[in-house]
């Protein structure tokens, strides 16, 4: 822009200069023509040009008042404080005019001045029209930001903040889903303090009723008393670790989408997880998995049913046993049956018992049962997805 406005003043000069050198040369023919070059007052001369139409036009009359005419036999000397032009007559009498730098730098100031008014203003002008368009743009980003930070929107942000913008609609559902996230997870803190105390309330009525007997009754039988801790113990701790898997499995539910996955991979998995203790108790499993069958699942979550299952199958087998599981997948249904051991490897259980299995069998959609004999324990799961 300032180059544009250095050449837009360099030619208006240029032009200044020429146009002035033109009203020179026309009063310099008009002196020639009328033969003013006689008359020695100048002022004279000036007089004659101005009142005669013919002679100077009205385009000349501003550069001719302002004008030094000098009429000499001698060519004059030049000054470079002036505007001049030189011309010679047949009589050999030289004609010289002349202005000031002046008279033309006044018309170059004044435009130097119209065109910085006009630059700024063009500045101006764009600079708001630049801000008002980053601001449009950013407009998203800082609906965002107010999104972030206040709580009270979040539950009804889906028409909030919309963009043309595909980076910005992208990030804006990403911060929804952090925000929504976040406040499941606030939620089932919540809740699961609210479950833990009404789960925990219970057994430990029980342990403090059983303390303050102990302490009242000095004949009570203290072998009794510590048996029957131990079990409420192994009760808490059994249904603490009960709550925390369901509060795992809710969560995993909302951060995964649900995926096709093969079931006779699923089992697999399993065997191979829990290769170790079938080793140990020379366990086998017999299946007729001939023909696979597709569910669509939340991988994490059927992978911590599925391993519950077969982990309360396993250790409740009887050793050098087989485990029978027959494959339906007609209708996406499994039978494992097992020969009952009554002295099972507690201590290698998660003490996830079967009972949350069938808990969340109508959140995952699949029908759990279990049944048994007097030898064998047989778990049905049949997947409706």
């Amino acid at each position: 822009m300032s180059l544009m406005l250095f050449f837009t003043l360099y030619f208006y000069e240029k032009r200044l200069n020429k146009d002035v050198y033109e009203d020179f040369k026309s009063i310099s023919d008009a002196i020639i023509s009328a033969k003013l070059y006689t008359v020695t007052d100048m002022n004279e001369i000036k007089n004659r040009l101005s009142s005669d139409g013919k002679w100077c036009f009205s385009s000349c009359k501003p550069v001719l008042a302002y004008s030094d005419i000098s009429i000499t036999k001698k060519k004059p000397t030049l000054t470079e404080d002036t505007i001049h032009y030189i011309a010679n007559t047949e009589d050999n009498i030289w004609i010289k005019i002349s202005i000031p730098n002046e008279y033309i730098a006044g018309d170059y100031e004044k435009l130097m001045e119209i065109l910085f008014i006009v630059m700024f203003t063009i500045l101006l002008f764009t600079f708001l029209l630049i801000f008002w368009h980053i601001r449009r743009l950013t407009q998203p980003l800082r609906c965002l930001t107010t999104l972030c930070h206040d709580i009270q929107e979040q539950s009804n942000s889906v028409s909030l903040c919309q963009s043309n913008s595909f980076e910005v609609t992208q990030l804006y559902k990403a911060i929804v889903s952090l925000l929504n996230t976040n406040r499941y997870l606030c939620e089932s803190k919540v809740d699961l303090f609210k479950e833990a105390a009404h789960e925990l309330k219970a057994p430990l009525a029980i342990m403090q009723a059983r303390l303050n007997l102990l302490q009242e009754d000095k004949n009570y039988n203290l072998d009794k008393y510590e048996k029957e801790t131990t079990q409420d113990i192994l009760l808490l701790n059994s249904k603490l670790k009960e709550l925390l898997f369901l509060k795992e499995i809710e969560f995993d539910m909302q951060q995964e989408y649900p995926l096709d996955i093969c079931m006779m991979e699923q089992c697999k998995k399993m065997q191979e997880r829990f290769k170790r203790l079938m080793q140990l108790k020379k366990i086998s499993i017999e299946t007729n998995w001939s023909n696979s069958f597709v569910i669509n699942a939340h991988s994490k979550v059927l992978q911590k049913v599925m391993q519950v299952i077969f982990e309360n199958v396993f250790i409740h087998s009887r050793p050098n046993s087989v485990i029978k599981v027959q494959v339906y997948p007609e209708i996406k249904k499994m039978i494992i049956t097992n020969e009952i051991y009554t002295e099972s490897s507690e201590h290698m259980s998660s003490h996830i018992g079967l009972k949350i299995i069938s808990r969340l069998s109508d959140k995952l959609h699949y029908e759990f049962h279990t049944s048994s004999t007097k030898t064998l324990f047989i778990t049905s799961i049949k997947f409706n997805s």
